[in-house]
Order: structure tokens, then C-alpha cells, then sequence
């Protein structure tokens, strides 16, 4: 009889033994689904710029696009924007000076920003009717060159598709982050920049929107370590002396932020290994 219940009780502790390492396995097989969905997602979203800015250069190429025609400039980004809802502000600006470019607005409504010879050196942003016809003036800054601007000088020296650094907008005071690819022609001189921006509050609601875990977090971090957006908190920089600067991860007020990034840099001594 001992033996028996010995038995049994073997069979019930191996049963238990494999029903934990089966639970255990289909966690983390859940897990990595999770996580190859939300990286499925993020490459999406992260591609889109770059896809939109790549619609525009190949349009300019094929003379679908005259960068001199402001007002087919203006209709076509409008009309743009529209098919690319994570897509904050699409843009043009030539090697001349002239830049227009359609911005969506926090209730889904859009604005145009121009500045070009018809602007006498100011940068204007109007507000725009259910058919994109330009109504009431709604910002306007002076003296306005996009070329003496950070992200358009280091767009048309870098020479190819790329992200810039993060900015805060002169026209919204949004902090976003630019994708930019320069235009050139037949001889091989630029002759535009195209850009496509995300903003920080976007990345940040992309990431919050994601179904994960109620314990679990998204998080990206960049390959410094520094801290782009989070699905827990709100802001990932700072403003120190006027000058934006990222949050390091491995400081950050997140517990989980702070304890997966730190395992990550003591695990991975570049980043850009991982």
C-alpha cells in the first residue's frame, strides 16, 4: 500500500514537475510572439517615414512633382498625409529656400506651413478647410531660412535617407524626431530635401497602444542607451539651457526601464550588437 502511494505520489510530483516546465514554455512562447509583434509593428511604424519621403523623391525624379509649383507642392502633401496616419508633419524644402509642408494637428485636422518669395522671408502656417483650401493665418515666424536649420543642413550632408536629431518645432513647440532624404538631379547635386516627422508624443501613444502585459512594458532605446519613448512615461528628454537633450536609460525614474536597460548594457557592451 506504501509502495503504491509512493508511486502515485512520484507520478503526481512528475506530472506537476512537467505541467510547470509546459506552462513555463508556452509563457515564453507567448512572450516571444508578443514580442515579435510589437517589433513587427514598431519596424512598420518606423518604416513609414522613410517610405513616405521615398513616395516623393521618386515623384520629383519622374517629374510627377515640379518643386518650383508651390500650389501642386501643397495639394499633393495635403492629399499625402491623409493616407499616413502616423505621419505628423510631410515636407519639401529646395535648395533655393522655398519649403512647404502640411502638419496634422492634435483634432485630426491639418495645417499648411510655407515660406517662399510670396512670404517675404517669414515662415506662415495656415489653417485649412475639409478641402484643404488654405483659411485663417494661424503662426507666423520672421526672418525664416530652412536651409540655416539643423535638420536640413545635416539632411543634405549626410547625402541619403536618415533620421536627424529630435527638435522642438518653431511653429507647435512639439519636440519630434525628422526623416529626411535629399532630391538630386541627373548630375548629382541635390536640388531638395523631402522630410516625414513623428512626433515624441506619437512614438509615445504607439507604444502605449500596443497590447502588452499588464506588468510589462515597450520601451526604445536608441544605440547610446539613451531613451526614445515609453509606454509608462510621458517624456524621454530633458531641457537643459534651451537645448533638448535624451534621457539615459539607465537613469530613468521607470524601475523597468532602468533595471532592462542596465542588464542590456552590462550584457551587451555596444548596443549595436543586439
Amino acid at each position: 500500500m506504501l509502495q503504491i502511494i509512493a508511486t502515485v505520489g512520484l507520478v503526481g510530483y512528475l506530472s506537476f514537475t512537467n505541467g510547470k516546465r509546459a506552462i513555463n514554455d508556452l509563457a515564453n512562447q507567448l512572450q516571444g510572439e508578443i514580442t515579435a509583434r510589437i517589433q513587427q509593428k514598431l519596424n512598420i511604424f518606423l518604416d513609414t517615414p522613410h517610405l513616405v519621403n521615398q513616395l516623393n523623391v521618386n515623384a520629383i525624379r519622374l517629374n510627377q512633382l515640379n518643386i518650383q509649383e508651390i500650389n501642386d507642392l501643397e495639394r499633393h502633401l495635403w492629399q499625402q498625409i491623409h493616407s499616413f496616419d502616423s505621419i505628423g508633419v510631410i515636407g519639401i524644402t529646395s535648395t533655393s529656400g522655398s519649403m512647404i509642408a502640411v502638419s496634422r494637428q492634435q483634432n485630426n485636422t491639418f495645417n499648411i506651413i510655407i515660406t517662399d518669395e510670396s512670404t517675404e522671408g517669414e515662415l506662415q502656417e495656415y489653417a485649412t478647410n475639409p478641402q484643404g483650401v488654405r483659411t485663417n493665418l494661424t503662426k507666423v515666424v520672421p526672418e525664416y531660412d530652412p536651409r540655416i536649420r539643423p535638420w536640413y543642413q545635416d539632411g543634405i550632408a549626410t547625402g541619403k535617407a536618415g533620421w536627424g536629431e529630435m527638435f522642438r518645432s518653431l511653429i507647435d513647440e512639439r519636440v519630434e524626431i525628422m526623416a529626411t532624404q535629399p532630391v538630386v538631379n541627373n548630375d548629382d547635386n541635390a536640388i531638395a530635401l523631402v522630410s516625414a516627422t513623428l512626433t515624441f508624443s506619437q512614438l509615445h501613444d504607439f507604444l502605449k497602444n500596443l497590447k502588452i502585459s499588464k506588468s510589462g512594458e515597450a520601451f526604445i532605446l536608441n544605440r547610446y542607451g539613451q531613451l526614445i519613448a515609453s509606454s509608462a512615461t510621458s517624456e524621454s528628454f530633458i531641457q537643459e539651457n534651451g537645448v533638448l537633450e535624451l534621457i539615459d536609460a539607465a537613469n530613468s525614474n521607470d524601475p523597468l526601464v532602468n533595471s532592462a536597460s542596465q542588464h542590456l548594457k552590462d550584457r551587451f557592451e555596444d548596443l549595436n550588437q543586439i
